[in-house]
């Protein structure tokens, strides 16, 4: 029926804000690896690829970071609305 759908689609986009929200934190964790491990090296000599990989976390974790700021906001506007419709 319909009313079951629509719990089968409210549990589906709660399950997506939740990865969201990891995908979010993850991404914020990795940025912040980044900038660390670019920091890290001044205070000893580093060669070229450490700042590869940093630039490479800053960059992966940035895109990832706003990915999951993106979906967290749209999946928690999908799920208020369900909210709304079903008290």
């Amino acid at each position: 029926t319909a009313g079951q759908l629509l719990l089968k689609m409210e549990s589906i986009a709660k399950q997506k804000l939740k990865k969201a929200e990891l995908e979010f934190l993850i991404g914020m964790a990795i940025f912040a690896s980044g900038i660390a491990i670019t920091f890290l090296p001044l205070s000893m000599p580093a060669n070229r690829l450490t700042y590869i990989v940093a630039g490479c976390a800053i960059l992966i974790g940035g895109l990832k970071f706003i990915k999951g700021l993106y979906n967290k906001s749209r999946f928690k506007k999908i799920t208020r609305n369900f909210t709304k419709e079903n008290p």
